[in-house]
């Protein structure tokens, strides 16, 4: 179980993130906004890894899923890395608190 705390940290840049943040850009207005999710599911199959991602329902009781997303599986290695780093970065600065780490 992860669990955040409330400390808060003014968020600065160093040049280096800037001039990366300078090669993405978002193709319309709406891509800015953010869905959100409670439930993911992860399946594999041949072609690569699919993440299913849901919002519980409370009158039918049910995950409702509202984006799919298929990852390669060399992307799919890329992130797993990423998320690790930046899970770990987050432990050290004191912004979460990993209470039941999982074993790989």
């Amino acid at each position: 179980m992860v669990k955040t705390t409330t400390k808060k940290r003014a968020r600065t840049r160093n040049s280096a993130a800037s001039k990366k943040s300078k090669e993405y850009i978002y193709p319309g207005d709406r891509c800015g906004e953010y869905l959100w999710s409670d439930y993911v599911r992860v399946n594999s199959g041949p072609r690569g890894i699919l993440l299913s991602f849901g919002q519980f329902h409370p009158e039918v009781g049910k995950y409702q899923i509202i984006k799919e997303i298929l990852l390669p599986y060399e992307v799919a290695i890329s992130l797993r890395t990423i998320i690790g780093k930046q899970i770990d970065a987050l432990t050290e600065k004191g912004l979460i608190e990993i209470t039941n780490p999982q074993k790989e």
